[in-house]
């Protein structure tokens, strides 16, 4: 598998990611996005990677694991079941 399970997932606050991993957000670490000051977001960011980084590496894994089950919806097979179920129920 490509991904580390160990590495957190840290997501930025803004639409779109913010909505993926509603159901999740317990297990993420979360940072401020700053669009008008690239400074300040690479700043904010570095703060959350530090923070993050202190929790207990087995917790990280733990939560790791956890949050990247938000993805599970989004994957291409159960999006194109979901869209047969639909088309199957409009016919």
């Amino acid at each position: 598998e490509c991904l580390d399970r160990r590495i957190p997932v840290i997501v930025s606050n803004i639409d779109g990611p913010k909505e993926i991993i509603d159901e999740v957000k317990d297990y993420v670490y979360t940072y401020e996005v700053d669009v008008d000051n690239s400074d300040k977001d690479i700043d904010n960011f570095t703060e959350t990677l530090q923070s993050t980084l202190q929790i207990e590496p087995e917790v990280r894994q733990q939560n790791a694991e956890l949050a990247r089950q938000a993805l599970d919806k989004l994957r291409p097979e159960v999006i194109k079941l979901e869209w047969l179920q639909l088309i199957n129920e409009l016919i």
